[in-house]
């Protein structure tokens, strides 16, 4: 009894804002890794060590805990936006999309990396999600049979047998409505840069209109000078 009161549960690590930045930008850095070893304290290892050369000295553990708590609170951001809502106040946020986000689609080493290792950590599963565009929450409400809907309907029955839906079938087309979501936020992407392409272009096009247009006034001035200079010396 006396042990148990005794042992004091660790105070949690606190990390500053400039030591998370770098933090992130090691993490991004070995993204590569992370996402190509089934164990990966190796990984967190070298980000602790990295971190410690530049002055910032952290063990595996303490690193290990951080990345895993920036992809909780990703998540969670994640999962609470909504069509309209204000950007998110976090300031970490909109890193931490821009590199998971752009992760290529269904990568068939991960999805194998994951079906592997059961014991993976949030930050590969967030990896494997992002690639894939299927949440796990999602992935069980859409394997889940919700009643009274068309597709639990079981038709009439047969003389001999009677046909239910396939589970499966259910689950894949749950997974490709899921899919569409990163896809048309990739595409908005796109479409948003080619807008802002085509704007830019516009600009320069202007911008050389009248460049054209100022050297043709400067020309003509020039001629009327010649002219003037050319009438003033035949007068004399």
């Amino acid at each position: 009894m006396e042990s148990a009161q005794s042992v004091k549960k660790k105070p949690r690590f606190q990390w500053t804002e400039k030591e998370t930045w770098a933090l992130i930008k090691l993490w991004e850095d070995h993204l590569d890794a992370l996402r190509g070893q089934k164990h990966n304290g190796g990984v967190y290892q070298a980000i602790a060590e990295s971190l410690t050369d530049a002055g910032i000295p952290r063990t595996r553990a303490q690193v290990h805990s951080k990345i895993d708590n920036l992809t909780q609170t990703f998540r969670k951001i994640e999962r609470e936006l909504t069509t309209g809502s204000s950007p998110p106040t976090w300031p970490y946020y909109g890193e931490l999309k821009r590199f998971i986000v752009c992760l290529p689609i269904n990568d068939p080493s991960l999805m194998e990396e994951s079906c592997c290792d059961t014991s993976s950590d949030t930050v590969e599963k967030l990896i494997y999600e992002m690639e894939s565009g299927v949440s796990s929450e999602a992935t069980e409400t859409d394997s889940t049979p919700v009643p009274g809907t068309p597709a639990e309907q079981a038709p009439p029955p047969a003389p001999t047998t009677q046909s239910t839906p396939s589970p499966a079938t259910s689950t894949a087309a749950g997974a490709a409505r899921k899919r569409r979501r990163p896809l048309s936020a990739a595409r908005e992407f796109q479409e948003a840069m080619l807008a802002e392409q085509k704007m830019l272009r516009e600009q320069l096009e202007r911008a050389q209109q009248t460049e054209v247009e100022l050297r043709s006034k400067h020309l003509q001035l020039q001629e009327k000078l010649v002219n003037a200079l050319v009438s003033f010396i035949n007068k004399t």
